[in-house]
This record gives structure tokens, C-alpha cells and sequence, in this order.
């Protein structure tokens, strides 16, 4: 896998878990980012860092959640 895929991969887990906070009423999307180096490995860390840097990711702590500029992304890469 591409960095450039791991970062799609990681902005499409934390978009999920957004929606789905979101939806149910239960959180607002926030993670601990120990879960997503787990589900995506090592390389996930400094892919998060990527993101954060460009602000498609939101960090408090230790917790990480997709930005709205991350939203946007997400989502146009849906079209293409």
C-alpha cells in the first residue's frame, strides 16, 4: 500500500466512525489513535501526522478525529 493510499484508508475509517458517532447520538468521531496504529499498523503514525499537518485531522491528546477539510476530502475522492 501507498502512503497516499494509507492516508485514504485512514481518512475513510475516521469518517466512518464520525458518521456513525454522529448518526447515533453516542460521541462526535473522536478515536484514540492507538486503535487506528493498531488496525493499520506502524506506518499509520506518521500518516496521521500527514494528516494533521494538512488539517484533514483533528488531534487532542491522544485522541483523533476526521476534520471538516478532511470531510470534504473524503468525499471528493468518492467522485473521482
Amino acid at each position: 500500500m501507498t502512503p497516499a493510499e494509507l492516508r485514504a484508508r485512514i481518512l475513510a475509517r475516521l469518517y466512518a466512525i464520525r458518521a456513525r458517532d454522529c448518526e447515533s447520538g453516542r460521541g462526535d468521531g473522536w478515536i484514540n489513535r492507538a486503535e487506528i496504529v493498531a488496525e493499520f499498523g506502524a506506518q499509520a503514525e506518521f500518516a496521521l501526522s500527514v494528516l494533521e499537518e494538512i488539517g484533514h485531522v483533528a488531534s487532542r491528546k491522544y485522541q483523533v478525529r476526521i476534520s471538516g477539510h478532511g470531510c470534504i476530502a473524503h468525499e471528493s475522492q468518492d467522485k473521482e
